[in-house]
């Protein structure tokens, strides 16, 4: 690793621009700096790193899993609720089947929108990351693009490990490869998940806010993924018990 070199020089080169302002500033005492503390804690982040990557990576991988289901699930939507139907009163079934109907045609509209924004996402950062360098830019991209379905703090959590990684070669690729997440996500928000997404939720940002920070208590990273999902389900099964007592 070639952080603790890096580290090193840059911090002779600020010691020096400290003694250059010195000179220019009589009567000015300027502390140098001394960052050794920092390079002694490199090897306990380096580990730290590497452990959140592997947590990153199971939890990408269980999350995977779930979205397949969900696919299998939707595609045999019709025996499922065909079975669910008989175990409800007659009275209840035509109320369940419409409720069952809008919900998996909300959610399939909004899976094939977010796994469609989700694989222009993890293209583009791993095509960004392999340009400039980064190691692991194919493993990243997947992990940023899944990571990114997560509203408002997904981009977050999925650049992490991409900047900790690039840090490794110095600070100069830690800012590209921020810079490269930086571009991907202006062209996210303001051409491809406008376009693909369109008012596909609708639900107010404020909202959205306090349905992930729910999600998050009760499941973690798992939960801010599915909170949306959630809601739009209880906001659809909502609208149709309205609409059907409305009409009796």
């Amino acid at each position: 690793m070639q952080l603790p070199k890096t580290l090193s020089g840059f911090t002779g080169q600020l010691n020096g621009l400290l003694a250059a302002l010195e000179a220019r500033l009589p009567g000015v005492n300027l502390p140098p700096l001394d960052l050794s503390g920092l390079g002694n804690a490199l090897p306990g982040l380096a580990a730290g790193t590497v452990s959140a990557a592997a947590g990153i990576a199971e939890l990408s991988g269980k999350l995977s899993m779930i979205v397949v289901l969900a696919y299998f699930f939707l595609c045999d939507r019709d025996r499922l609720l065909l079975r669910a139907e008989l175990l409800l009163p007659s009275r209840l079934r035509p109320m369940a089947v419409a409720m069952g109907n809008a919900v998996c045609r909300e959610l399939r509209l909004y899976l094939r929108a977010q796994l469609t924004i989700a694989a222009a996402v993890a293209a583009m950062s791993a095509a960004g990351l392999m340009l400039i360098g980064v190691r692991g830019a194919l493993a990243l991209g997947p992990v940023i693009g899944l990571l990114n379905m997560i509203p408002y703090f997904g981009p977050f959590i999925g650049g992490v490990p991409a900047v900790l990684i690039a840090l490794g070669d110095g600070w100069s690729k830690a800012l590209m490869a921020l810079a490269v997440l930086l571009i991907v996500q202006q062209l996210d928000g303001s051409w491809i998940s406008p376009r693909v997404m369109g008012s596909l939720t609708g639900f107010s940002p404020a909202l959205v806010l306090l349905g992930i920070y729910g999600g998050a208590r009760l499941g973690g990273i798992g939960g801010m993924l599915f909170a949306l999902p959630v809601m739009m389900s209880i906001r659809t099964l909502f609208r149709v018990y309205v609409q059907k007592c409305e009409n009796i």
